[in-house]
């Protein structure tokens, strides 16, 4: 209706008549379509759906033939559609159509597209026929992959069998997405599935057969995890193994299973070790717990260098002779000592570079683009920085490098003395150049600038712009400025500018090594030595020539100190090219040569290795030239080879000597494919030590995860902490602890066990901070307990009921240790940690994981370790409530890695960090606070609060040692329990 109520009209037909033709129209239409499909012309076209079906089948082996189904079409099309001008695809695509319900599915695609329908029913055979095929190849690929005698079906098998027995390929589709083929979308990928499946059942199966075996072959029943680890024979087996999770009865008993199962000879087995103590341990284990296996006498146990030996003189026919000064420990480096002080004695140049790297550029100055913490602080200006070899603290590493460089060179210098005009107004306060010359009246300032003349981004604002105020001063002034900038240092054209500069000026600058330091130390020709000597390691395991340490220094030194690290790698050159010349005059080879050059055998295929099964211990400590020569034996093995290594990334520690984690961690870099296995049951220490130790070593994101159990049943605290006052006081204290505990396991029924308990003593360092009554401790106890002493590194493998780790304290020479790695070791290495003290804190965790029943850590009360603050934090650490016991701390709130400490000044006590200088986290006493500030009257205790007849007062910890100070607490009226004794 339109809005004057009159009816719209269309071509002379009003709207509602329209409608009602319309509807009339498609019901008749309707009715013709449904009428058509008669039974009759049904009947008709099935029939010839079927012949033509029927026509175009392929046999039960052929694919089918598409081609013939556009053939039958044009050589006997389908019945005529029952509608004239209408095909049958419109008639029943329209809209008015029904299928009738005698019609079925298959009929009325038919109907639709004659054409379409028998395509589909080709495909449908088709895949019935693979499916058929698949079944059959499945079969004969199984077959294939498990027929070397292993029972073990590998990945390299998969590979063989699919050479061998080619998967079924249809000529259109190629590999068909079947439902025998459980969704893979390879033949590859299909025998992985069945792979998996055939080992799960392989492995249930070996350890119902094999249960015997497994629960004899070492004193212990082997774990579900170390069947496992000992069942699989892939290619490649990585086994990760907790501390104390029994990898070395792994191997034992891997070995014992191979010759079990016939998988090899004895002579085929070989196991390498790290070093010699590891490799005899394996050597005996394996002959005692296989004693009664014939031929066990033949398997090969070897340290990795042994083996390279062997390799060299079976191949060459030669036998390599070890270069005197490998043969113990130590004397590599006094070799090192020797080559640097006979080229000092001969050569004027290199004589000057290793004591202008020994004196000036030992220290490196960080990365230009990130901020430093400071090491020291002068008490006298209130600076925190680091310490110069004149004495005075300078506010950052570059401004160190230039005056320890001055103070070497003999050039007369002042730091920070006040510019000889007055500045300070209203913007600016009195000038302080860095470097004042009074000999020449000159003035020097380095600003910390890259090559575009910007400052760093965590610089404050406004850097430039005083750059450029101070540059004008002096103009307007009229005083004489020298300038250099980061980039200039960083690059080595400062200090040549600087000696030319002071040279003009009628200065004589001239390396003076006898000089000696205000306070600073200077580091000692040794451990220069040694440091070389740890980079050659590096560089000869990954084989690099000179022309690759240089690229090293190009990709590092956008940042870095380049022209510190040209020097290193200039003196380097020399140092290495005597030690090669002197091998060479001797005919004597290095450890590193005998790994690389059996590795160069191997991959030359100069020795035919006899080996199906090799074995690798501690893997985690492995270098480049032993993983090369561990792919070498497997690629050159007669045969299916297998090779399982075992180590924990946890414990990798001994970076010192060539070893490159990260060859663990990228196992699959190295070795194709590999099979991964964990040994996360451990058999030594307590589950919450486990779980303390486990989330300290993982807050570093890098290292492989795994959840550690346990078999130990003890329960209560195993990680006990306590502190003396002062680092002077802690052997004493260990000392009473040591006898405390004595004291306890000498009690009746205290210690359960027919043997005595065994106590193990660790420090970081092993003389520096040895405990000097040590033998005297062993003596006094030894009819209650056995008492070992050692460093943390030594300490690996080892295990003891209880473990005191001694000297947790925070500082240069603390734990964990703050000379960090040099960068000069990172142009040597493929790639490098960049976590906070990652060694050190895969060295804590080794120390913690020695202990079977407690560990009892030993620290200061106002310095200790920022892994002890880290694992209180944690709320991993038990305090005992007696002598010695440490006060749960308060973390400093600035780094989180110092505590809360009470220090006196000039105005008073107030809240720091431990850590200071590091940390400059300064606050004021609170009333009725106090703190660890020392005791004033007997300078060895520490203030502490204690609650007495008449309340709360200040006293002294070394209370029961005889000292009876006392004061009454801040904002407290002073009392009998308040009044200060003296």
């Amino acid at each position: 209706m339109l809005a004057d109520d009159r009816e719209l009209v269309l071509d002379g037909i009003p709207n509602a008549r329209a409608v009602h033709m319309q509807d009339a129209v498609e019901r008749a239409t309707a009715r013709a379509i449904n009428a058509s499909l008669s039974p009759k012309f049904l009947a008709l076209f099935t029939e010839w759906f079927e012949k033509s079906r029927d026509l175009v089948a392929p046999s039960s082996s052929q694919w089918a033939d598409t081609s013939k189904v556009l053939a039958a079409l044009a050589a006997n099309g389908p019945p005529p559609s029952p509608i004239a001008g209408k095909s049958l695809h419109q008639v029943l695509s329209h809209q008015s159509f029904t299928p009738p319900p005698h019609i079925d599915e298959e009929l009325l695609r038919g109907l639709r597209s004659p054409e379409e329908a028998l395509l589909a029913q080709l495909e449908r055979a088709d895949r019935a026929l693979f499916s058929v095929k698949l079944r059959q190849w499945a079969l004969e690929a199984e077959a294939e992959a498990t027929s070397e005698g292993t029972r073990w079906w590998s990945q390299s098998a998969s590979k063989r069998a699919l050479q061998r027995c080619p998967a079924p390929h249809h000529p259109v589709y190629g590999w068909m997405d079947v439902e025998e083929a459980d969704g893979a979308k390879s033949p590859l990928e299909f025998l992985a599935i069945q792979r998996g499946r055939f080992n799960a059942s392989h492995c249930e199966q070996v350890q119902q057969e094999l249960n015997h075996f497994f629960a004899t072959v070492e004193k212990s029943p082997l774990t579900p995890e170390q069947i496992d680890a000992v069942v699989c024979f892939d290619d490649h087996e990585l086994v990760i193994a907790a501390a104390g999770s029994g990898k070395t009865s792994t191997m034992v008993a891997k070995a014992g299973y191979a010759l079990q199962r016939g998988i090899c000879a004895p002579e085929q087995i070989l196991l390498l070790a790290f070093n010699t103590d590891a490799s005899t341990e394996l050597d005996e284990r394996v002959k005692a717990r296989l004693s009664l296996t014939p031929g066990i006498d033949k398997v090969t146990a070897k340290t990795f260098h042994s083996f390279g030996k062997e390799v060299i003189r079976l191949a060459t026919g030669k036998k390599p002779t070890l270069a005197p000064w490998m043969e113990h420990s130590g004397q590599d480096v006094h070799q090192m000592v020797d080559i640097a002080e006979t080229l000092c004695a001969s050569d004027a140049e290199f004589a000057s570079a290793w004591e202008s790297f020994r004196l000036v550029f030992a220290q490196d100055i960080g990365r230009w683009d990130l901020p430093d913490e400071p090491e020291d602080w002068d008490s006298a200006t209130g600076t925190r920085g680091y310490r110069t070899a004149q004495g005075e603290v300078v506010k950052s590493k570059e401004e160190r490098t230039i005056a320890d460089w001055l103070f070497y060179h003999g050039i007369n210098y002042s730091y920070e003395t006040p510019y000889k005009h007055p500045t300070a107004d209203i913007d600016h306060r009195q000038y302080l150049p860095d470097f004042y010359f009074p000999d020449i009246d000159l003035y020097y300032e380095h600003f910390a600038l890259d090559a575009r003349g910007k400052a760093p981004k965590h610089f404050e604002a406004g850097y430039e712009a005083s750059a450029k105020w101070k540059r004008e001063l002096h103009v307007r002034n009229g005083t004489q400025l020298i300038e250099t900038t980061s980039h200039e240092l960083r690059s080595g054209v400062a200090l040549n500018k600087l000696i030319t500069i002071l040279r003009e000026r009628g200065l004589k600058p001239h390396l003076d090594p006898t000089r000696r330091p205000d306070q600073k130390p200077q580091i000692e020709g040794r451990a220069l030595a040694r440091s070389f000597r740890t980079f050659q390691q590096h560089a000869k395991a990954n084989r690099l020539t000179y022309a690759d340490l240089e690229q090293a220094i190009e990709r590092q030194g956008k940042h870095g100190f380049e022209a510190r690290l040209r020097l290193y790698l200039t003196i380097y050159r020399r140092l290495a090219d005597e030690w090669e010349r002197r091998l060479n005059a001797g005919g004597y080879i290095d450890f590193d040569d005998m790994l690389n050059q059996a590795a160069d055998l191997l991959e030359a295929g100069k020795f035919d290795s006899p080996y199906l099964v090799v074995l690798a211990d501690e893997f985690q400590d492995s270098s480049n030239s032993r993983a090369r020569l561990l792919r070498g034996l497997i690629r050159s093995a007669k045969g299916a080879s297998h090779l399982c290594v075992v180590g924990d990334d946890w414990q990798a520690i001994n970076r010192f000597a060539g070893a490159d984690i990260s060859i663990m961690s990228h196992f699959e870099q190295w070795f194709a494919e590999p099979e991964r296995r964990m040994l996360t049951t451990t058999f030594r220490c307590p589950q919450d030590l486990c779980d303390a130790s486990s989330e300290f070593v993982c807050a570093n994101r890098a290292q492989i995860s795994k959840k550690v159990r346990t078999t130990n049943q003890r329960t209560g605290p195993s990680i006990l902490v306590f502190s003396a006052e002062t680092k002077d006081q802690l052997p004493t204290l260990v000392y009473e602890k040591l006898k405390e505990l004595v004291r306890r396991l000498s009690q009746p029924g205290s210690w359960p066990l027919d043997r005595k308990p065994t106590i193990m003593l660790l420090n970081r360092y092993r003389q520096r901070d040895r405990p000097a009554g040590l033998s005297h401790w062993a003596a006094e106890f030894s009819p209650w307990i056995d008492l070992s002493y050692d460093t943390v590194h030594k300490s690996k493998g080892l295990e003891a009921d209880y473990v005191f780790l001694l000297n947790l304290v925070e500082g240069t020479m603390g734990f964990p240790c703050k000379i960090e790695d040099d960068p000069v070791l990172a142009l040597a290495m493929p790639e490098t940690d960049p976590f906070p003290f990652a060694e050190e804190r895969r060295l804590f965790y080794v120390a913690l994981t020695r202990a079977r029943q407690e560990a009892w850590l030993f620290t200061t009360k106002t310095t200790p370790s920022q892994f002890l603050v880290e694992l209180h934090k944690r709320g991993k650490l038990a305090t005992p409530e007696d002598e010695g016991s440490w006060e749960m701390p308060k973390p400093c709130p600035t780094c989180g890695k110092g505590i809360v400490v009470v220090k006196d000044g000039p105005y008073g006590a107030f809240h720091s960090c431990s850590r200071f200088p590091r940390c400059d986290f300064k606050e004021g006493l609170k009333p009725n606070q106090a703190g660890a500030r020392p005791c004033p009257q007997c300078k060895e205790g520490r203030v502490v609060r204690k609650t007495g007849k008449f309340g709360p007062f200040l006293g002294c910890s070394r209370y029961k040692q005889g000292c009876r100070w006392r004061e009454s607490l801040p904002g407290r009226p002073k009392g009998r329990g308040g009044r200060a004794r003296r």
